[in-house]
């Protein structure tokens, strides 16, 4: 009878061992890089950009989308050396007139300001992050 208590009682201690294990074994939680604050505006042809995003981005990191209005944006982007991509839609009435066509939005800034950029930022940690950017639709 003894030796019965003391094999269940090693069971016992084996499954909560397991448990503690497996509660220790999961993925490691994903860690977000560190973001700072930016601000700043947005010309198109010389313009205040009225309506549009502005995005920066670092190779291998999320990038952070803002929105620009009335020629200015603020929010966070990730800290380190960003390219900066603008963007700003029109849309076009579907071709077909069919119901199931969807709108059409095409982008009117050029590419090297917006899929191809050449525009960068520098965002730091602990500072003013204020970037302002001249874009044409040329």
């Amino acid at each position: 009878m003894q030796r019965r208590v003391l094999t269940q009682g090693f069971m016992w201690v084996m499954v909560a061992c397991t448990f503690g294990m497996l509660a220790g074994c999961g993925p490691a939680p994903v860690k977000l890089p560190p973001k700072a604050a930016v601000k700043g505006s947005v010309k198109l042809n010389g313009a205040p950009l009225a309506n549009g995003e502005i995005v920066f981005t670092i190779p291998g990191q999320p990038e952070q989308r803002l929105t620009v209005t009335g020629g200015s944006y603020t929010g966070e982007a990730t800290i380190g050396m960003n390219s900066v991509g603008v963007f700003s839609y029109i849309e076009s009435a579907p071709t077909s007139g069919l119901a199931t066509d969807t709108v059409q939005k095409t982008n009117i800034v050029a590419q090297r300001f917006s899929y191809q950029t050449q525009l960068t930022a520098d965002v730091k940690a602990d500072t003013e992050n204020e970037f302002s950017f001249d874009v044409s639709t040329q």
